[in-house]
């Protein structure tokens, strides 16, 4: 087997392209060790069976491995990759798994507890959410395809419509009418999870600084 460390890293694993018998794989190297890695490899594997991320082929306590997918991470989206990705979001969040409920109060510090009393003014409309949706986590191919679901668990489907909103900075009636067709979304709602997502991700990079993973 050949590895290699993959250029563009990520901040819960060692990425590495492993080429076996001519084949290529993607092996991640655990590094967060508070992550429940069986529903991850899990939860990959029912969204590999809608069509939208690699087969996650093995894993053990120290690294997960699964199929290559040759393609590119976007910044910018054009309206057809928006459109693609809407319809990909939208079969994630229709796949029945169990898991626990994402708490917002532990992704936000109690300084910003007036976002979630807001937050939880609105119906919830829960789904299995992937919670991680920037670009290195998107890939586009002829197809577009989603990995690293280490984050991956039930919760509202606005925080990662605000995600990709935010990442992409997508037309946003664009983008939510591909994802909810005929259906009625919530301006305010979406409004108020894209500063959700924007503080989430703050508070992120500063446990990520001080170790705490």
């Amino acid at each position: 087997m050949i590895k290699t460390p993959l250029l563009n890293q990520g901040y819960c694993n060692k990425n590495y392209l492993a080429i076996i018998d001519g084949k290529k794989f993607i092996i991640k190297e655990f590094i967060n060790k508070n992550v429940d890695r069986v529903l991850e490899f899990k939860l990959q594997n029912l969204a590999y069976k809608k069509g939208i991320a690699p087969k996650a082929l093995s894993i053990d306590d120290k690294e997960m491995m699964s199929e290559f997918v040759e393609g590119k991470h976007l910044k910018k989206l054009s309206r057809k990759n928006s459109k693609i990705l809407s319809k990909n979001i939208k079969k994630l969040h229709s796949i029945k798994a169990r898991s626990k409920v994402m708490d917002l109060k532990k992704l936000l510090p109690y300084r910003h507890y007036s976002l979630i009393q807001k937050a939880n003014h609105f119906k919830s409309d829960l789904a299995l959410t992937h919670n991680d949706l920037n670009s290195q986590n998107i890939i586009f191919t002829d197809r577009v395809m989603l990995i690293d679901f280490e984050y991956a668990m039930r919760g509202d489907i606005y925080f990662d419509l605000a995600s990709i909103l935010v990442e992409f900075e997508l037309d946003e009636e664009y983008f939510l009418r591909s994802y909810f067709k005929r259906s009625r979304y919530d301006l305010k709602k979406i409004k108020l999870y894209k500063q959700i997502y924007k503080e989430a991700v703050k508070e992120w990079f500063k446990k990520y600084e001080r170790g705490d993973f």
